[in-house]
């Protein structure tokens, strides 16, 4: 059976591409890089909780290999604890999991403001150690990033200190590597 999409990309503005249109975000990037039919179902605003709610119609009835599930920006913004921002990693997981989708998930960017950067290292940390723990793949779009003098974006990278800019989409396109779709997207079972 044809899947319309080997990949699905679910998350907020910094998947959807904002503030630039589609065509411009890491998703489309990689998904020419790659050769690989890639759904972007970036929200602008979206939090995980709302990620969570679309899940199925984004996610599962796309019926793709493998989801990148990129979020947490949105809830750092709006202060939610990570008890709740955890909790929806999970129920997204444990849907593509059940539904037989390959979970990857991605490593927030840095952001310029401080009391929003501690928040979402919080969040990075338990990302990192779940998908350890769950053998989940890790794209690392934080250290690309990373300006180690003042612990936020280097210099350029952003528009606002939050959304990448142009060349800020390249470089977390280039923080993906094939590799981590090659046990999802062979034609086996296809």
């Amino acid at each position: 059976m044809d899947r319309p999409y080997d990949v699905v990309a679910i998350g907020d503005s910094i998947t959807q591409g904002f503030p630039f249109s589609e065509e411009c975000s890491w998703v489309n990037i990689i998904s020419k890089k790659y050769a690989l039919k890639i759904g972007n179902r970036g929200i602008c605003g979206d939090l995980t909780a709302d990620m969570c709610n679309r899940f199925i119609r984004d996610v599962v009835r796309e019926r793709p290999r493998v989801v990148i599930i990129l979020g947490g920006y949105n809830d750092a913004f709006c202060g939610v604890p990570l008890e709740k921002v955890a909790l929806n990693f999970r129920k997204m997981h444990d849907e593509a999991r059940k539904h037989g989708i390959g979970t990857v998930m991605g490593l927030p960017t840095p952001v310029a403001f401080y009391n929003i950067e501690s928040t979402l290292a919080e969040y990075r940390n338990w990302i990192r150690d779940y998908a350890r723990a769950e053998g989940i793949g890790l794209i690392d779009f934080y250290n690309p990033f990373l300006d180690s003098s003042n612990g936020g974006p280097l210099p350029g990278l952003t528009v606002d200190g939050a959304h990448p800019g142009i060349e800020g989409y390249r470089v977390m396109a280039g923080a993906v590597d094939k590799e981590i779709f090659a046990p999802f997207t062979s034609k086996k079972g296809g």
